[in-house]
Formats: C-alpha cells, structure tokens, sequence
C-alpha cells in the first residue's frame, strides 16, 4: 500500500509523513510546492502531496497516522470525503483542498516528511 510505504521512507529519514495540522502550513505546502496541473508535464509529479492521515481505523474520523489524534483542521473541497471504493487516505491538491483518495493510490506521486 502506498500509503504504509511512504510513512516508513519517512521513518528511514528519521521523520513522519506530513501533518498539515493547520491552515498556516497547508498554505505554505500548496503555495510552496504544488502547481496547476497544466503547469508541469504529468499533473501526478507537482499537483498534490499525500497527508499522514486517514480515516481506515474507524470510517469518517480522520486521525493523524503518527499521534493518533484527530484532525481538527479539515479544508475538504466540496462534496468530500465521499469514500468512494474505499476512500480512506488524504491529498492535498494544488488549490490547498483537501481530497479522500485510496491509500494505494498511485497517482499521488509526491509526500513530504516532517520531523519534530
């Protein structure tokens, strides 16, 4: 699963795969590293970023993958999470909204790991 993959890369880099715990940092995630997808060749490799969390445990609560805690910053777009085929992971795509994705979602092809 992707999912389980990209948190233990982080964990090798001594870190954990992204908390964007607030609206300060999600800001700063789209502004600083995501893209219009018709800004780069393949919409997959600048227009979202995985979030270390998921709603997998118990369907609708969305807990951080590394505290356990739940999220209380939720920018969902519109109409999500609508947990279709099993929805249970989160990006972040290029407008700073969030979007439920499959935790083996390959089209999600960027992360970025945090460290306290």
């Amino acid at each position: 699963m992707m999912f389980i993959l990209l948190q233990e890369k982080c964990r090798t880099y001594g870190g954990y795969l992204l908390e964007a715990d607030t609206e300060e940092e999600n800001t700063w995630v789209t502004n600083d590293f995501l893209i219009h997808p018709s800004g780069c060749p393949d919409w997959r490799e600048c227009s979202s970023v995985w979030v270390g969390a998921s709603d997998a445990d118990t369907e609708g609560t969305f807990t951080w993958a590394r505290s356990k805690k739940n999220l209380t910053y939720l920018p969902w777009k519109d109409g999500q999470p609508d947990d279709l085929r099993g929805q249970d992971c989160i990006r972040i795509q290029y407008t700073g909204l969030w979007l439920d994705v499959t935790c083996n979602d390959v089209n999600v092809l960027n992360f970025i790991c945090e460290k306290d």
